[in-house]
C-alpha cells in the first residue's frame, strides 16, 4: 500500500471520528439537561406501612416532601380492597374502594406534611400501597412534580405469625380495680392480689369494674352475686403470652337488721329525701343503685359526691366525664345523663363509637356558636336523633358538623361522614364541601391546572428531543459504517499500487478538501 493512500484513509478516519464525538457530546449535553430539569422538580411522596394480623386495625404513613416549601397538594393512593378495608384518616384523606385522595393546602410555611390512613386487615397476603398521582406547589406557587414511591404490607393469618411468643407480652396486672359498694382494704395496688370488702346488707350483687396494665390481657370476674355472710369473687387475667394472675376479693354481706314499721308520714319523708335535678321541663331524680345496669364502654363504677350526698356513678377512664342514672318519679325509665361540670345542669349521654373513638354529642354551651355559614338541622344515627349543622353553600354535601368531646376529653366541632361512619375533627380550611377558606381552593384549582400544563410541556420537549437525538444518531451511524466500508475496500484495490505521481495529486486535493 501507497503512503498517499494511507494517509487518505487515516485523514478520512479522523474526520469521521469527529463527527462521531460530536454527536455522542450532543447527546450527553441533551440528557444532562434534562437531568437538570428532573433535579429541579425537589418532590417526593413516600409511604410507611407495618405488618398486620387479619382482623387487626393498622395504620399506614403517607408522607409529602419538598425542599423548597408545601403550598398546595393533590395526590392519589391505591391500595389492594381485597386485603385492606379502609376505616378513616386524617384531615384531608377521603376516598374508599380502592383509591384514596389526599388533599393539602395552607398558607403557613412548612416543608413536609403527613396523612394517616387506618385500614383493617382482612385477608393474609401482600397489599401493595401505591401512590399513583402527586402534584404539588411550593411556597411561591410554582408546581412541583412528585416521584411516588409504594410500600407492600404483610399480613398475617394470626397474630403468632407476626408476634413470636418471645416478643409477646407477659404483663398479667390490673391498673385499677373498684367496687359499686364498700371499699378495698387494703388499698388497690398492682402487685397486692388479696383485698376484703364489707357491703351493704342489702347489696345481693357487687359491681366489679377493673382495668389491666397490657391492653392484649384478657380477664374474667366470678362470684359477684352475694348471700349473707362471707363471699369470694376471683378476677382472673391472662396476659399475651399465657401467664396468670388472680385477685381475690373476700366479701362479707352482713344479715339484714329487721325495721321497725315506719308510720306513712315516715314513709313520705324518705321519698322526699331523693335527690331530684331538673332537665328541660322534666323533673328526674339521681339512681342510687346501679347494680344490673351495665356501664358504657370506657366508663367504671365509682362513688362520687354530689348534692352532699355520696352516689354511684360512671366516671370516664380517659377523663373526668361523669355520668348519673336518672330515672322518673316512679322509679323506672332510667338512662344515663352526662353532669354539666361548668354550670351543674345535666344532658342525655349520647354517644358515637367510631373505629378511632367513642364520641359524646354536646348540646352547645352558651358561649359556643355553630360556624358561620351552617344551618342548624337534625341526623339520625341508629335508632337516635342528633342535633348537627349543615354547610348551606353545599346542600347535596352528605356530611354534617357534630358538636362533640372525645375520649381523650378535647370538645370542639367533628365532620361526621355518615356514609363511612367517621368523624374527623373540623378545622379551618377542612374539604368536602367544608371548608371556611374558598379562595384557596380557587388557588389549588388554578395551580393544579397550571402544574398539569407545564408537566406535559416538559415531558413532549424531552420526547421530542430524544426522538430528534435518536434520528439523527442512526443516520451518522449509517453514513460512518458506509465510509468504512468503502475505504477498507479501497485499500485492498490500492494494496500493490506503489507510490506514483498521480497518487499524490489525489492525496494533495483530499488535503484541500479537508
Amino acid at each position: 500500500m501507497c503512503r498517499t493512500t494511507a494517509a487518505i484513509r487515516k485523514r478520512n478516519m479522523k474526520r469521521y471520528l469527529k463527527r462521531v464525538y460530536a454527536v455522542v457530546l450532543i447527546l450527553a449535553m441533551t440528557g444532562s439537561a434534562l437531568v437538570v430539569q428532573a433535579s429541579a422538580l425537589e418532590g417526593r411522596i413516600s409511604v410507611a406501612a407495618p405488618t398486620a394480623t387479619v382482623g387487626e386495625n393498622v395504620t399506614v404513613t403517607v408522607s409529602a416532601v419538598v425542599d423548597s416549601g408545601i403550598s398546595t397538594l393533590d395526590a392519589e393512593l391505591n391500595y389492594d380492597d381485597t386485603r385492606l378495608e379502609f376505616l378513616s384518616g386524617s384531615s384531608g384523606v377521603s376516598g374508599g374502594s380502592g383509591s384514596i385522595r389526599l388533599f393539602y393546602c395552607s398558607e403557613e410555611e412548612t416543608t413536609k406534611v403527613d396523612f394517616s390512613l387506618k385500614f383493617k386487615a382482612q385477608e393474609a397476603g401482600d397489599a401493595v400501597i401505591r401512590m399513583t398521582h402527586g402534584e404539588a406547589t411550593d411556597r411561591e406557587e410554582n408546581p412541583v412534580v412528585c416521584g411516588l414511591g409504594s410500600e407492600t404490607m404483610t399480613i398475617h393469618a394470626c397474630k403468632q405469625d407476626s408476634f413470636p411468643s418471645a416478643q409477646r407480652s407477659a404483663e398479667a396486672r390490673l391498673s385499677s380495680l373498684t367496687v359499686s359498694s364498700g371499699s378495698l382494704s387494703p388499698a388497690f395496688s398492682p402487685d397486692v392480689y388479696d383485698y376484703s370488702v364489707t357491703v351493704a346488707a342489702d347489696t345481693e350483687c357487687l359491681g366489679v369494674s377493673v382495668s389491666t396494665c397490657d391492653g392484649n390481657a384478657q380477664y374474667s370476674i366470678s362470684g359477684t352475686e352475694l348471700c349473707v355472710g362471707e363471699n369470694r369473687i376471683t378476677i382472673s387475667v391472662v396476659a399475651e403470652d399465657g401467664t396468670e394472675e388472680i385477685y381475690t376479693l373476700s366479701v362479707n354481706r352482713p344479715e339484714r337488721k329487721q325495721k321497725l314499721e315506719t308510720e306513712p308520714g315516715d314513709r313520705r319523708r324518705a321519698e322526699t329525701d331523693r335527690i331530684s335535678v331538673t332537665v328541660g321541663e322534666q323533673v328526674l331524680y339521681v339512681s342510687e343503685n346501679l347494680n344490673g345496669i351495665e356501664l358504657p364502654a370506657g366508663f367504671e363504677l365509682r362513688t362520687v359526691l354530689y348534692a352532699n350526698r355520696e352516689v354511684p356513678a360512671a366516671v370516664g377512664l380517659a377523663d373526668s366525664l361523669t355520668l348519673f342514672w336518672l330515672v322518673d318519679e316512679s322509679g323506672a325509665n332510667g338512662a344515663f345523663y352526662v353532669l354539666d361540670e361548668a354550670d351543674g345542669g345535666f344532658y342525655p349521654y349520647r354517644c358515637i363509637a367510631t373505629e378511632q373513638k367513642m364520641f359524646v354529642i354536646l348540646p352547645l354551651g352558651g358561649d359556643v356558636a355553630a360556624p358561620e355559614g351552617f344551618e342548624e338541622a337534625a341526623i339520625t344515627i341508629g335508632e337516635e336523633n342528633y342535633p348537627c349543622w349543615k354547610d348551606e353553600r353545599n346542600p347535596e354535601s352528605v356530611f354534617v358538623l357534630l358538636y362533640a368531646r372525645n375520649g381523650d376529653g378535647q370538645t370542639g366541632f367533628y365532620r361526621y361522614d355518615p356514609v363511612e361512619e367517621t368523624m374527623q375533627r373540623w378545622l379551618e380550611g377542612d374539604i368536602n364541601g367544608m371548608t371556611q377558606n374558598p379562595d384557596a381552593n380557587v388557588r389549588l384549582d388554578q395551580g393544579t391546572e397550571e402544574t398539569i400544563k407545564a408537566n406535559e410541556m416538559v415531558f413532549e420537549y424531552g420526547k421530542m428531543m430524544i426522538r430528534l437525538l435518536s434520528a439523527v444518531a442512526a443516520v451518522e451511524l449509517v453514513l460512518l459504517i458506509g465510509v468504512i466500508y468503502a475505504l477498507i475496500k479501497r485499500s485492498r484495490k490500492n494494496a500493490t499500487v506503489s507510490e506514483c505521481p498521480e497518487n499524490k495529486a489525489v492525496g494533495d486535493e483530499q488535503d484541500r478538501q479537508d
